[in-house]
C-alpha cells in the first residue's frame, strides 16, 4: 500500500485511458480490427500492447512504415475513431478501483487535471459513460497539442493551466510513454502497472493497480 501526504502537491493530474478507464484494451481490439478488414494487415495484441501511448495516427504510420505501405494514417484513424466510438458508448467502464481512487481525489479538494493522447469527443463519451464529466477542472486532450508522450508538452500545459509548478503536481499514468512524459515534465509520476508488459521502471513509485493507493 502506498501512502502520500496532500499538502505535498498543488495538484493532481491523471491519464485516462487504461490508468482510469478501462477503455486501452478497447482501443487495442479496434486497432487490431481495422488493420485486418481494411489493410490486410495482421497486428498482434503484443504489438499493439507496446505502442500504447503512441497517438492512433501515429500507431498507424509505424504499422504501414513496418509493411512498407503507402496507405493514410489519417484515413485509417477516422476509420478506426467511428467504431471506437460506438463501443466506448457501450462498453467503456472502470479500471479496477478507480471509481473509489476518485472519491478520494475529491475529498483532498486538489485541483484535478486529465491529460489524454484522446480527442475531446472520445474523452467525452468515456466521462459521460463514468458520469465524472464535471469531475476535472482541466482537460488537455490530443488538439491542444502538438507533440505526444512521451514530450511533457501536455503535461505541461496541464500544470500551467491549474496555476501549479510542476514540480508540486502529482500524475498517475499507465503507460512507458505516459511515465516518461510526466518524469520529462519534472512531476512524481506512480505508474500503475494494470499491462504487465509496460516498462514503469522511470516511475517514482509502482502500484499493481488504483487499489493500492491511499492519501493522508
Amino acid at each position: 500500500m502506498l501512502s502520500l501526504h496532500t499538502q505535498d502537491f498543488r495538484a493532481i493530474i491523471c491519464d485516462l485511458d487504461g490508468t482510469l478507464s478501462d477503455t486501452e484494451t478497447l482501443f487495442g481490439d479496434v486497432l487490431i480490427t481495422t488493420c485486418k478488414n481494411y489493410y490486410n494487415i495482421a497486428v498482434s495484441k503484443e504489438e499493439v500492447l507496446q505502442n500504447m501511448g503512441l497517438s492512433t495516427e501515429d500507431f498507424f504510420l509505424k504499422v504501414f512504415a513496418s509493411h512498407n505501405l503507402q496507405y493514410s494514417a489519417d484515413e485509417a484513424r477516422k476509420r478506426q475513431a467511428h467504431e471506437y466510438h460506438r463501443r466506448l458508448r457501450a462498453e467503456a467502464r472502470f479500471m479496477p478501483g478507480a471509481n473509489d481512487f476518485i472519491l478520494m481525489l475529491k475529498k483532498t479538494r486538489l485541483p484535478l487535471g486529465l491529460v489524454s493522447g484522446s480527442s475531446r469527443k472520445e474523452i467525452g463519451i468515456i466521462l459521460k459513460k463514468l458520469e465524472i464529466t464535471d469531475l476535472f477542472t482541466t482537460v488537455v486532450s490530443c488538439k491542444e497539442l502538438q507533440r505526444r508522450k512521451p514530450d511533457p508538452e501536455g503535461y505541461l500545459l496541464a500544470a500551467k493551466l491549474l496555476n501549479a509548478p510542476p514540480q508540486n503536481c502529482l500524475v498517475f499514468e499507465d503507460t512507458r510513454w505516459g511515465v516518461q512524459a510526466a518524469k520529462n515534465a519534472g512531476m512524481f509520476c506512480v505508474g500503475v502497472q494494470h499491462i504487465k508488459d509496460q516498462d514503469l521502471s522511470s516511475a517514482d513509485v509502482r502500484l499493481n493497480n488504483l487499489l493500492e493507493f491511499v492519501f493522508e
